[in-house]
């Protein structure tokens, strides 16, 4: 038997080929909970930073009874697929994947989408997938302006070998189906173009019936406010910004708090 909350390697099978996924199970030392917490991974270097987020949630989670997924979306992770060719509909299909491989365990789905990641899983509900809630880490409510950040940091590393490239001509080239290197990443035109057309409110006003909390970060230091109308503000590092991000422990607490008190 595994322990409680320790990781178990799972690869779920989805339209395009096995999901590599993290699954933890609820500790047998409590009553189990009927639901399960999928997580839906932030963007590109984002997600490898909230990674112990994750993993210290999930273990924690699992001492209150309640499981977790973690999938590694296509073209990231474990992906055997590259990330030049993730597409948008690859990751809907994914979180679909993951939702009805809890449903065959006989789970409820709480979805917790983080940064890029709720603006996916507000995606997700839009298009019917089943699920009880909703909390969204920091949500992207604008992805032509999450992709507009990646090619800034792509226009500013230019200047250290050379001439600059514009966000303009990055653009240019995404739209003549060219992929664009930033940070390590490839960025596939079909992924970012795609990215570039989602708006946060109009997904969650077509899954308004999907109870939804969201839990945003404030600098370090500052007032930490109580949760009005299921908006809770916490002061804390975010680890998606960091490269040596703290031990998120105030931030994972504050996160399963609200994953247990669904609206």
């Amino acid at each position: 038997m595994s322990r409680p909350g320790w990781p178990e390697y799972q690869r779920i099978p989805g339209p395009a080929g096995d999901i590599p996924a993290i699954w933890r199970d609820s500790a047998p030392n409590v009553p189990a909970q009927p639901f399960a917490v999928l997580f839906v991974p932030p963007f590109a270097e984002e997600m490898n930073r909230t990674r112990r987020l994750m993993a210290l949630a999930g273990q924690q989670l699992a001492a209150r009874g309640i499981a977790s997924l973690l999938p590694d979306l296509p073209g990231t992770g474990d992906s055997p697929l590259p990330f030049r060719e993730a597409t948008w509909t690859g990751w809907l299909d994914a979180v679909r994947a993951c939702a009805g491989y809890l449903a065959e365990r006989g789970l409820s789905v709480r979805l917790v989408g983080i940064r890029l990641g709720g603006l996916l899983a507000a995606d997700a509900l839009a298009q019917g997938l089943p699920a009880e809630s909703l909390l969204l880490l920091d949500p992207v409510e604008d992805g032509r302006m999450h992709m507009r950040h990646w090619l800034r940091i792509r226009s500013a590393a230019s200047l250290e070998i050379g001439p600059r490239i514009t966000l303009s001509y990055l653009q240019t080239q995404l739209d003549s189906g060219q992929t664009v290197e930033v940070a390590g990443y490839e960025m596939g035109p079909q992924l970012v173009n795609h990215i570039n057309t989602l708006k946060l409110a109009p997904l969650l006003e077509s899954a308004a019936n999907v109870p939804v909390q969201r839990l945003e970060l404030t600098a370090p230091g500052a007032e930490t406010l109580p949760v009005v109308d299921g908006r809770r503000t916490l002061a804390a590092e975010a680890p998606w910004n960091s490269y040596e991000p703290a031990e998120p422990v105030e931030l994972a607490a504050a996160l399963i708090d609200m994953v247990e008190t669904r609206p």
